[in-house]
């Protein structure tokens, strides 16, 4: 499961800042600031946005809230949102390809919430789809066929992007999407890659419950969620309460490509005792032993 921090990672040049709008609020800024160079809304309204997405403190309640203002903005100009989507996001290349490299490298099913082709352009993999084609190919998906799916839609074809929550709510109604998510949240472990902790990816509370992995028994399947070192304990606060275990792979991001190559075999994880003493364990013994999730 491939989130924002994926394509983030991918698009930055070793050493340099990834694109702006390759991050939640950098997108919907890049949105206002072509709706306003399109005369579609205002420099004031353009100005008041800017201003709430420049606030250090703004919530996630705030950043969705000007996501769907955006997108309001676009079902009033329809023929603009493909043409934002293809000069902003259509414009991604792979400057560090090792991440994406390395999670292709398991072999499985690659589910992303980005709108981008970073995936297909780093893995050469052919076979894609958004949600709205889950009617026909759910089962390709759930016998491990390594395909790549577009849950969030593909910017390529903007009646499938899920840019604000209205349209979230269409995607949650879906019947081929609820049939998906009651099997792939119970039958497969899901590793989440590249969602951060903070308001940066507001996404991942809305995938919890698109896939109905929020609140499940610990007798469900478990899922993982791989993050830095320093980003355990706050990470670990948010599912004291449901089936995910929280596994850290590193100091730093340039760790993660690594670690998610050993997980073709036995992999080592980093692991602490109860001095926070880093030890190395097998990843199954991480997240099966009582304590490794946090609770």
């Amino acid at each position: 499961m491939v989130g924002a921090g994926v394509s983030m990672a991918t698009t930055a040049v070793p050493g340099s800042k990834p694109p702006a709008f390759s991050s939640w609020p950098g997108l919907i800024r890049n949105g206002m600031e072509f709706l306003t160079s399109t005369g579609a809304i205002s420099s004031d309204q353009n100005q008041e946005f800017q201003s709430l997405l420049s606030r250090p403190r703004t919530s996630t309640a705030q950043l969705l809230s000007a996501a769907e203002r955006m997108s309001d903005n676009f079902r009033s100009n329809p023929d603009l949102l493909g043409r934002w989507l293809q000069e902003s996001i259509g414009t991604f290349t792979p400057k560090s390809p090792e991440l994406i490299s390395a999670i292709d490298s398991l072999g499985t099913l690659i589910i992303t919430t980005n709108y981008d082709s970073l995936v297909e352009q780093v893995t050469n993999r052919n076979e894609w789809y958004t949600w709205h084609e889950l009617d026909r190919v759910r089962d390709r998906f759930l016998d491990g066929s390594p395909a790549v799916l577009h849950l969030h839609g593909e910017y390529t074809r903007p009646e499938t992007v899920i840019l604000d929550p209205r349209k979230y709510q269409e995607l949650l109604g879906n019947q081929a999407v609820r049939l998906f998510r009651g099997a792939i949240s119970y039958s497969k472990c899901l590793v989440f890659v590249g969602f951060g902790a903070g308001i940066s990816d507001p996404t991942f509370a809305g995938m919890r419950k698109l896939l109905g992995v929020a609140g499940i028994g610990r007798d469900s399947v478990q899922h993982i969620r791989l993050v830095s070192d320093g980003e355990v304990k706050a990470v670990r606060r948010q599912h004291q309460h449901d089936n995910f275990a929280v596994v850290s792979y590193g100091s730093s991001r340039t760790d993660l490509a690594g670690f998610i190559r050993g997980l073709k075999g036995p992999a080592s994880v980093p692991a602490a005792d109860e001095r926070g003493v880093p030890r190395k364990v097998e990843l199954d013994d991480q997240i099966s032993t009582p304590g490794a999730d946090g609770n």
